[in-house]
């Protein structure tokens, strides 16, 4: 859902995989039921889809439907012969989500777990490139420490020359 008060969505309101979980039972459990006669959908008997998506219920008119009809109530929402009722829909919307090989929750998942690897992968490969990198620069500073050295050397040499054959002309 989302919060128009503070502009955020719950945790999965982007999920794809949970967004269409969400609209496979709100089709479910809203679409109408063919073939039967007093109740084809479960608006009739008092339950309702917000703006925001929740269910709500009318308890009133369930309760007047039930003692008034209650094996209709009863047909919306089992199996008969030529039927399928909500909450065999539902079912059906929910194992198509949590099947163990197939469903969407799986291959989310799967999909999930091959992308952690791969960035895995790639986290590897730079590391080992920076490695390269950081023992590249150490070998330049150790070359240029070396050369530094050596230069020092020569101007500590250079000034004593220079000294000694200023010393020697006066």
């Amino acid at each position: 859902t989302y919060d128009v008060a503070t502009k955020k969505g719950a945790l999965f309101f982007t999920e794809p995989t949970a967004k269409g979980f969400l609209s496979q039972l709100r089709q479910a459990l809203s679409a109408p039921v063919s073939g039967l006669t007093t109740y084809s959908s479960v608006g009739e008997i008092g339950f309702k889809t917000e703006r925001d998506g929740a269910i709500t219920v009318d308890d009133a008119k369930l309760d007047s439907v039930l003692n008034t009809n209650y094996n209709a109530v009863k047909s919306l929402f089992i199996n008969q012969t030529t039927v399928t009722g909500v909450a065999q829909r539902a079912n059906v919307a929910i194992d198509a989500i949590d099947d163990i090989s197939t469903g969407s929750l799986t291959v989310r998942k799967n999909a999930l777990t091959k992308q952690v690897s791969n960035l895995t992968v790639e986290i590897d490969r730079k590391e080992d490139a920076l490695s390269a990198y950081e023992e590249s620069l150490k070998r330049q500073y150790a070359a240029l420490d070396g050369l530094l050295s050596r230069l020092k050397g020569q101007t500590t040499f250079l000034q004593s020359q220079q000294s000694q054959s200023s010393q020697g002309s006066r």
